[in-house]
């Protein structure tokens, strides 16, 4: 599984986005702080940073053909849970309000404030040009972005489970632009049909644009962005990796549990070219003193990818997959006829970049393991001992490294 992987209401609005723009046209976008693109890795808007924006136009502007109204006070907040590696930047609505509302014409009777329900809503951007693009709310783990309304003859709740906006990037002053025409109703008195319309303006953080691509990543001996040359690990670079800890494969045999674990393996690859991610091959998987076993990666070379984690911490991730002969495959066998067959589409860890005395290292959790065999059961995991799931490897070669742009 993607350590990049987005996870709860992120999701929906994730789904939606790719609904709306197409899958081709948002592959990849991420909130920076300046309109360069690909966008530097010190300026990608993590998981975590906060977007917030108040009304720039008058109002918020409810028009329907029962009851027109206005409310003159509406702030929303969003929190990103985007990875910045170059997914669809997504996150959660964790705020959203709208008040001072009064009916229309002016002067009007004032009508309090909107109920709003659902939050946290869904959250995401795709990227257009020019560092503009779209924003959504969507559908988020307590339903979609639902609003109430008890303005004159408007008596009502509308809700979506989408609404697309309008992105502007810029150093000062972005905006969003809303334009919300698709919605269903229920209450008392609800219209066919309305529109709601409003600008806001970002506050925090005050330059921000969307872009399509982010810088590329690069192996470096030195935890800085951008990696200067001289501490640049390009392509070619040889990677060695040892246990941390020993690790056991979990599985039966004729009904009988086996759980033989081996106290030494090291993984041995190279990187082979540049990009996003960086792509290179293991060439070696191998273990050793198995308790009595024996267990033979099959299928090598396999393919290897890396990544920012996207976090900005220098930290990433490595993935190992089938290379075209076929995916991470382990022959265990602790008898002559004791043996069995376990593959696994892919193997990714978690690679914690240090720098020398200090030493990197890749972790992952348990790894899920299938076979089919009339003695073997039909699964397995890879994994720690002593109540430790994650399979842990400590790098040998290079010494210092960090995965930044």
């Amino acid at each position: 599984m993607r350590f990049s992987k987005i996870l709860g209401a992120a999701t929906a609005a994730l789904v939606v986005i790719v609904c709306l723009l197409g899958a081709a046209s948002a592959s990849a976008s991420t909130f920076c702080a300046s309109n360069t693109n690909p966008c530097p890795e010190s300026e990608i808007k993590y998981s975590g940073k906060a977007i917030e924006a108040t009304l720039k136009s008058p109002s918020v502007l409810v028009k329907s053909s029962i009851q027109e109204f206005e409310c003159t006070a509406s702030k929303w907040k969003a929190v990103l849970k985007t990875d910045g590696s170059g997914e669809l930047a997504t996150g959660e609505v964790s705020e959203f309000e709208i008040a001072s509302c009064k009916t229309l014409p002016a002067p009007g009777v004032a009508c309090g404030a909107g109920t709003i329900s659902g939050l946290p809503f869904g959250f995401g951007g795709a990227a257009g040009t020019g560092g503009n693009g779209t924003v959504v709310f969507a559908t988020g783990a307590k339903g979609p972005p639902a609003a109430a309304f008890n303005c004159g003859k408007f008596v009502c709740t509308v809700r979506a489970g989408e609404i697309p906006m309008e992105f502007a990037g810029s150093l000062t002053a972005p905006t969003v632009k809303m334009k919300w025409t698709k919605m269903e109703f229920s209450g008392l008195s609800c219209p066919a049909s309305a529109e709601v319309t409003a600008e806001y303006k970002v506050t925090s953080p005050a330059a921000l644009f969307l872009e399509s691509a982010v810088a590329s990543p690069v192996l470096c001996k030195k935890n800085e962005a951008p990696c200067t040359p001289a501490n640049t690990l390009g392509t070619g670079t040889a990677l060695k990796a040892e246990f941390e800890a020993e690790s056991k494969f979990a599985f039966t045999y004729g009904g009988v549990k086996k759980e033989p674990a081996c106290k030494f393996s090291k993984l041995e690859g190279k990187t082979t070219a540049a990009g996003k991610p960086i792509v290179g091959e293991v060439t070696t998987l191998k273990f050793e003193t198995c308790a009595g076993c024996t267990v033979e990666a099959l299928h090598t070379p396999y393919k290897l990818e890396i990544d920012r984690t996207g976090e900005g911490n220098g930290n990433g991730w490595l993935r190992v997959s089938s290379n075209g002969s076929g995916p991470p495959t382990f022959l265990i066998q602790c008898t002559l006829t004791e043996k069995c067959t376990y593959e696994t589409p892919s193997i990714e860890f978690g690679l914690t970049g240090a720098e020398a005395p200090a030493i990197p290292k890749l972790a992952s959790s348990a790894v899920e393991l299938t076979g089919s065999s009339a003695l073997c059961s039909t699964s397995a995991t890879w994994e720690g001992v002593g109540g430790v799931s994650e399979v842990k490897y400590k790098f040998l070669a290079p010494v210092s490294l960090f995965v930044r742009s």
